[in-house]
């Protein structure tokens, strides 16, 4: 499978790094979370255009702003993958990242995902088995 672009791994980390009862993060809070943290400005118009796709590149300091700003531990989500394990990674990360947003949305309290490095197909049946949650009907495994 291919990488997803960094703008859809951006997003995917804004959606999911909010509590459930609060809205995410928008563009001009991350904008002063990461000039706070840079200790320097950041553009609105730079996150604006990371989230969009008009920007496709980060600077090693704004990864890692961003990282901190979204609770990210493994910065490798946000670079371009170098080989084939590290694009693995990215899409499991990715993956993993849509199943807890998804059970936060539905108010599940809990879901441990740390088997998922032995079987990455796990997360894409937990992501199926919450939507028939929603949808009422069975999985498709």
């Amino acid at each position: 499978m291919n990488t997803p672009p960094l703008h859809d791994r951006l997003n995917r980390l804004v959606s999911f790094a909010h509590p459930r009862n609060q809205p995410p993060l928008t563009n001009r809070e991350i904008a002063d979370k990461a000039s706070t943290l840079l200790d320097a400005p950041v553009d609105e118009d730079l996150i604006v255009a990371l989230r969009d796709g008009s920007v496709t590149v980060l600077t090693d300091d704004l990864r890692e702003v961003l990282g901190q700003i979204f609770g990210l531990t493994d910065l490798g989500y946000l670079k371009t993958p170098r080989c084939v394990a590290e694009n693995n990674q990215i899409l499991l990360m990715h993956d993993r990242l849509a199943l807890i947003s998804e059970a936060r949305d539905l108010g599940v309290q809990h879901i441990a995902t740390r088997d998922v490095d032995q079987d990455p197909n796990l997360v894409r049946k937990l992501r199926a088995a919450l939507g028939a949650m929603v949808t009422g009907s069975s999985p498709k495994t």
